[in-house]
């Protein structure tokens, strides 16, 4: 049974169409934006967030799908399904005349690539600005084999404006920008929940705290980069040299002499002045009037400050704070329980959303477009490439020494081929080593008898662990561990 039922997510999403009446009903610019898009590109740690989230969001597996049931998941058009024949063989099932020309569409317009880059850039805009259009350009080289008919990007609100007719207009590097159709322009967002057809991102709420934590940044720069001298030497103007050296040469003026030798080592590293210091005779008077006065430059001012303002950015965006602020509080069981919590609970709501306004928005009108029956078709997701499994090698162990599993489930589970399996001379090697052997002694007796006669041993010959006057050796215990 086929049902209508796309998803639980509101979708927000809509082709652009031209008001007759003049006014323009496509999506104007917020003044916020460009506040956001400003933190994006100057603040590293809204950056970084982004580019955590797209990253996971690259990862995921994105496809067409079929609803059949609202209580199940959507089944993946094209997949082969396998049925058991009265002979009870497994006998494949060919794909549908209508599924395989949803698969010819997606196919025609890009592939599955163009459902991963679409989804994966429209994270990074939703996390900004909360909105962006996916734009179709045609391709001057379509007529060409293996060349697509027309090419989709995500632009932003900056990007595309608006024009009186019909058009709109791309601002890129030719001088009068390029004019795109109202057919061709389609625009997502992520509503707020104040009003639908606004946007909302998680950025959009942190706005302050950004723009606070961009102004202590440049305040620090801002003194380290100050042309502060490095201080005040004073001397008395009593300090003078003679008028002439003792072959009649001009003497320069003590200030003058002072800053050059200060100035030697910096232009000239290997110059003995760095080290040998310099000989005068002055008044005693004088010599203990000389000082020098500093003028102090503080960088502690704002460090509080600066690391208050992070903590409540790393509350405030879509992913767990720890992966903002750093895993080095957390042990490795814990930072991959992050990792999948960064999954499921914070990237997942965004694709899914984003899936569901492109089905609404964009791929149903496409279908229709090809005369294809869109009821029930929508865009759906497999998380599981993009999830880091946990490091079970210490359970795979533990379960092999209980007896719950064999040897060659281990292998399987470890990633070992069962080529790489010991022989029954490495088993017996391993046996007498464990007993207290000497490896050279149990090599030179087993080349004496020959192969064993007996089968392989297994678990109950060779224990991981053995028990009684049998105490695992140095050897064996790098082994397990």
């Amino acid at each position: 049974m086929r049902i209508g039922k796309r998803s639980a997510i509101t979708a927000a999403a809509k082709r652009i169409k031209y008001s007759n009446q003049g006014r323009l009903k496509g999506v104007k610019e917020k003044p916020w934006e460009q506040r956001a898009w400003t933190v994006y590109d100057r603040l590293p740690e809204v950056h970084y967030g982004v580019s955590i989230r797209t990253g996971i969001a690259e990862r995921i597996d994105y496809f067409a799908a079929r609803l059949t049931d609202p209580q199940s998941e959507p089944q993946r058009i094209g997949a082969v399904e396998v049925v058991i024949n009265d002979d009870g063989e497994e006998v494949p099932q060919e794909i549908s005349a209508e599924d395989q020309a949803i698969l010819d569409l997606i196919e025609r317009e890009g592939g599955v690539a163009l459902l991963n880059r679409i989804a994966t850039e429209l994270v990074a805009h939703f996390d900004v600005v909360g909105r962006a259009y996916v734009v179709a350009f045609e391709n001057p080289d379509a007529d060409k084999e293996d060349e697509l008919e027309r090419e989709w990007r995500v632009l932003s609100t900056q990007e595309l404006k608006k024009q009186k007719d019909n058009t709109w207009l791309l601002s890129d590097e030719t001088e009068n920008g390029t004019t795109i159709q109202d057919d061709n322009v389609y625009v997502v967002w992520r509503p707020h929940p104040r009003k639908y057809t606004e946007p909302d991102s998680p950025l959009h709420a942190s706005l302050e705290v950004a723009e606070q934590l961009i102004l202590l940044n440049r305040e620090m720069r801002a003194r380290s980069l100050s042309r502060i001298p490095a201080g005040i030497f004073a001397i008395p103007d009593t300090m003078e040299f003679e008028d002439e050296n003792e072959e009649g040469d001009p003497v320069l003026a003590f200030e003058q002499e002072l800053s050059d030798r200060m100035r030697k080592p910096i232009s000239d590293a290997g110059s003995a002045a760095s080290l040998v210091p310099w000989v005068m005779a002055a008044d005693v008077d004088d010599i203990p009037a000389m000082r020098h006065i500093t003028f102090e430059r503080d960088f502690e001012v704002s460090r509080d400050d600066r690391e208050e303002l992070i903590r409540r950015l790393a509350n405030g965006l879509d992913l767990p704070p720890e992966i903002l602020l750093g895993l080095a509080d957390v042990n490795h069981w814990t930072a991959w329980q992050v990792n999948e919590s960064a999954v499921t609970q914070h990237v997942d709501p965004t694709v899914r959303l984003i899936l569901d306004s492109l089905t609404t928005g964009w791929f149903v009108p496409l279908l229709e477009a090809s005369n294809i029956d869109s009821v029930g078709v929508i865009l759906w997701r497999d998380l599981t490439p993009a999830i880091v499994p946990a490091d079970r090698t210490d359970q795979h162990f533990m379960a092999l020494e209980s007896g719950v599993i064999g040897f060659a489930a281990a292998r399987e589970r470890l990633g070992y081929d069962e080529n790489e399996a010991p022989t029954d001379e490495d088993l017996a090697l391993l046996t007498a080593l464990r007993a207290g052997g000497a490896a050279g002694e149990v090599i030179e007796e087993e080349s004496e008898r020959g192969p064993a006669d007996t089968e392989r041993p297994g678990a109950s010959v060779v224990p991981l662990v053995a028990g009684g006057d049998q105490t695992p050796g140095p050897f064996s215990q790098r082994l397990m561990n």
